[in-house]
């Protein structure tokens, strides 16, 4: 956690050190921001002449971790999740860059004695020009529970604690890239950071290049001992580093009415999935096949002249496999939020 926290950290310094200074960066971006305006259709897309936007949020985060494993016919699966928090967080953006922070709020986990607790942070940077946008995003989670325990224990009951594992970690690192074929009439900043707006409906072809890390790790394997079937020795998963890269090409669509929008994106496409996990049976190499990713997000919200608020959902999920074994890494979010362009340039 730490070094994808001072990464982040640091490259979002050397992003705002020079916008507060007034040198160099200013410049470039007021530069880069006339041609803009001069490439866009100003009845659809309107470029707010206000330096800083600052988006704070309130967010449901959802993550699951699935393993499935089949021996001789039969087959079993474990679903881990964490007690997850409700978040608070503030999105700021300086013209074309953007930073993201998220943090639990104390106080709004589900039962700490049946679920355990979870520990969670999350951080994004954001790069808009206007054909492409880039993201960096980290995500960690400390301690999950089991979401069906009789696939472990057939005599659980509900009045039983789920079983925890407080020594199970996940780290997501993910970067993707997004092209905009039609960016003239359809802003990618509108419809993901509601950085512009879009005054009328329009549509745009995309293609997404992403690259996902998935590290899972856990002192002990993630398939109890005594759960039926027993798994084979490379089944009995207790780490990894799963890595996938690949294209998928994706459609955005927004609509407007009065000053309402609505902006779902899909984006589907193959990816190219490697890696090892750490098993029972010693180091386990995947071997390398091509999968499919899945994306999707939807925002509703009102635009004003300055100020503007909506809601977010976004799904993602990615899955490896491996000699009968499929471990999949869900991740999907609704999020409500709120917010101003606060400084006009002079």
């Amino acid at each position: 956690m730490r070094r994808g926290l001072r990464f982040l950290v640091g490259l979002a310094g050397l992003v705002f050190a020079e916008p507060l200074h007034g040198q160099l960066l200013p410049r470039l971006l007021t530069h880069l921001d006339s041609v803009t305006r001069s490439r866009v259709d100003s009845l659809y897309i309107r470029i707010p002449h206000e330096r800083w936007m600052i988006r704070p949020f309130v967010q449901s985060k959802f993550v699951s971790l699935g393993l499935r494993w089949s021996v001789d016919g039969l087959s079993n699966s474990i679903d881990y999740r964490p007690n997850r928090p409700s978040q608070l967080g503030a999105f700021v953006a300086y013209r074309r860059i953007g930073l993201g922070l998220s943090v639990g709020v104390p106080g709004t986990s589900r039962d700490l004695e049946r679920f355990g607790r979870t520990r969670h942070f999350d951080a994004q940077l954001f790069l808009f020009s206007r054909h492409w946008a880039a993201d960096l995003t980290y995500v960690r989670y400390q301690g999950l529970f089991v979401n069906n325990p009789r696939a472990i224990n057939p005599n659980w009951t509900n009045e039983q604690p789920n079983p925890q594992r407080q020594d199970l970690l996940l780290r997501f690192v993910n970067f993707n890239g997004i092209w905009v074929f039609n960016s003239r009439r359809f802003s990618l900043r509108a419809a993901s950071q509601q950085m512009e707006q879009q005054m009328r409906g329009a549509g745009s072809f995309l293609l997404l290049a992403g690259a996902n890390l998935f590290r899972p790790g856990a002192d002990s394997t993630l398939v109890p001992h005594g759960t039926l079937p027993e798994p084979l020795p490379h089944q009995a998963v207790w780490g990894g580093r799963l890595a996938s890269i690949g294209l998928a090409p994706g459609y955005g669509r927004a609509f407007r009415v009065w000053r309402f929008f609505c902006t779902p994106l899909l984006f589907v496409g193959p990816t190219l999935q490697t890696g090892w996990l750490e098993t029972e049976g010693g180091r386990s190499n995947l071997t390398e096949r091509v999968g499919t990713r899945l994306q999707f997000q939807n925002t509703l919200g009102y635009y004003s002249e300055r100020f503007f608020m909506g809601l977010l959902f976004r799904y993602d999920n990615v899955q490896y496999q491996q000699q009968r074994l499929t471990l999949a890494a869900n991740q999907y979010s609704l999020r409500l939020f709120a917010g101003w362009w606060l400084r006009s340039d002079s």
